[in-house]
């Protein structure tokens, strides 16, 4: 039997992704604007893998957006897993081939994670100089860059896997 590495893959292609977000936010700082799409990653896992694969990825995309920010250890992991686990659970009557669909519950995903982080940042007081315009620029330029490529994310990752030699349908459905 052939082992399942398709979370290696897709935390790679995750990786990717947040690779590109950190370049962007770096060259964005200049305009105090900063990109939150953690939700893209989570979404995909938790639309188009298995329950096995789908918390090795997201656990380890969790820990890796646990690396990049000053934030506390753990929280992106902990918001990771609870946002996994509550599509994974809820997949079966979402309609995740309809392009419509996919962009919806990505932009709902990411909302959540991005509330999660500011309601913690706002009632831990770590960063007591945020103003809610700046939070309010930050998530409308996340959720348009969002608009823009969640369609090329959700087929990045299959491509990525097909390269790798799986099957991107291969994924047992529930």
């Amino acid at each position: 039997m052939r082992s399942d590495f398709r979370w290696l893959i897709v935390a790679g292609g995750n990786f990717i992704l947040i690779l590109l977000t950190t370049q962007c936010n770096h060259y964005l700082s200049g305009f105090s604007l900063y990109l939150f799409l953690l939700g893209l990653p989570i979404s995909f896992a938790g639309l188009s893998l298995s329950l096995r694969n789908g918390i090795i990825a997201t656990a380890i995309t969790g820990l890796l957006s646990d690396a990049i920010t000053p934030l506390p250890y753990g929280l992106h992991f902990v918001l990771c897993l609870i946002s996994f686990s509550i599509l994974y659970v809820i997949r079966s009557r979402i309609p995740s081939k309809e392009n419509v669909t996919i962009i919806v519950v990505v932009l709902l995903t990411n909302l959540f994670l991005f509330f999660a982080v500011t309601a913690y940042v706002y009632l831990t007081g770590f960063n007591s100089n945020l103003s809610p315009l700046h939070i309010v620029s930050d998530l409308i330029a996340s959720q348009i860059i969002l608009l823009l490529i969640t369609r090329w994310f959700f087929a990045f990752q299959p491509s990525l896997l097909k390269l790798c030699g799986f099957n991107p349908m291969g994924e047992p459905s529930r």
